[in-house]
């Protein structure tokens, strides 16, 4: 039953991770909002006793590729130098 539980839970998680939908909201307010509801969900799943790694190390990589897409935007000039000094990214 137990294991039934938690295959409900994780579940539940990932639905609820997709099915938020944000009106008029940019797409990075929509991965921080869905993070931050994966992360409740996490921290519930966790006060019971479930295994959360796997959803924890999800939301981890979510913030640091928030992160570097974030620094790309800011560093157009610095990417586009980069690239062009590679052959295998020259037009």
């Amino acid at each position: 039953m137990k294991k039934l539980s938690k295959k409900l839970l994780v579940l539940s998680l990932l639905l609820g991770f997709y099915q938020i939908h944000v009106a008029a909201a940019t797409l990075e307010e929509q991965a921080r909002t869905k993070i931050s509801t994966l992360t409740s969900l996490t921290n519930t799943a966790k006060n019971q006793g479930i295994d959360v790694t796997k959803e924890e190390m999800t939301i981890h990589t979510a913030e640091l590729f928030l992160d570097y897409a974030q620094w790309d935007e800011n560093n157009v000039s610095t990417n586009t130098e980069q690239f062009a000094a590679h052959q295998t990214y020259k037009n």
